[in-house]
C-alpha cells in the first residue's frame, strides 16, 4: 500500500468519525485544526485497526511522536499517522 493510499484511508476513517469535519490537508492536526477529541483520537484508530487489518499501539506511536518530533499527542496530523502505519503495514 502507498502512503497516498494510506493517507486516503486515514482521511476516511476520519470522516467516519467526526462526518462534519472539514478540508484537510497533510498538516492538519486532528485536535486543533479538525475538532477532534481525545475519545475521538481514540475511536480513530480503532477505525483504523479495523479497515487496515493490523493493530496500533497507541503508547509505541506516541512514544515516536514525541520522540522523533518532540510533539505530544495532542498535536498529531494526519501525516503522523500516515507515516506510522505506512511503516507498520
Amino acid at each position: 500500500m502507498t502512503e497516498e493510499q494510506v493517507l486516503k484511508q486515514v482521511i476516511e476513517s476520519c470522516r467516519v468519525i467526526k462526518p462534519s469535519m472539514g478540508p484537510t490537508q497533510n498538516s492538519s492536526r486532528l485536535v486543533a485544526d479538525l475538532g477532534f477529541e481525545s475519545i475521538d483520537v481514540v475511536d480513530l484508530f480503532f477505525e483504523l485497526q479495523l479497515n487496515l487489518k493490523i493493530e496500533i499501539n497507541l503508547q509505541e506511536f506516541s512514544d515516536q511522536l514525541e520522540t522523533k518530533h518532540g510533539r505530544r499527542f495532542n498535536d498529531l496530523t494526519l501525516q503522523d499517522i500516515t507515516q506510522y502505519l505506512h511503516a507498520h503495514i
